[in-house]
């Protein structure tokens, strides 16, 4: 079983900045948790140049509304990456409520968009693709009834984030 102590976070986090960094390949390593994928959408966020494609079910405040993820938004807002955002529920605290969402309302109309779609004929998974660079993929986001922050990570696989990004474009039109 994967400790979550703090110095294997550390070590995590320093695993990912390096391959993201040096432009290493790393496709599907194991995101096990909420503290890794505060971790992954961070460092992905802050490092977007384009666009951020963004499918899960509802903004959850305990990842999306974390200090470093928010943080990380702000920088892809000065940078102008476009954000797409679509949730399959309501966004989790309203969307008056949610750190990110409001955010994500001072982007540029033609930075962002948002819609609900609780269609998951088309893609079941919650997915967060970088720049058809990187993604993070949750293939089953309730478990029980329950968040499942279980997820698997590419970084620098253009080819992988690229068919995921036409999985959530599909969900667009």
């Amino acid at each position: 079983m994967f400790e979550k102590s703090q110095e294997k976070l550390d070590t995590y986090k320093e695993r990912v900045v390096t391959a993201l960094d040096y432009k290493i390949k790393v496709d599907g390593f194991k995101n096990p948790d909420v503290a890794h994928t505060i971790i992954i959408d961070e460092e992905f966020i802050k490092r977007a140049k384009f666009r951020i494609c963004i499918l899960c079910n509802q903004l959850g405040q305990d990842v999306w509304c974390s200090e470093g993820v928010l943080k990380a938004l702000r920088i892809a807002k000065e940078n102008g990456v476009h954000i797409d955002v679509i949730t399959r529920d309501s966004i989790d605290g309203k969307e008056e409520g949610n750190a990110f969402f409001k955010i994500l309302n001072t982007f540029p109309q033609d930075k962002f968009s948002y819609k609900i779609s609780n269609d998951t004929s088309k893609v079941s998974a919650n997915i967060l693709v970088i720049d058809k660079l990187h993604y993070r993929v949750e293939p089953t986001p309730i478990l029980n009834g329950k968040p499942n922050r279980k997820a698997f990570v590419g970084i620098h696989c253009p080819k992988t984030a690229f068919a995921w990004e036409k999985e959530f474009d599909k969900l667009c039109s």
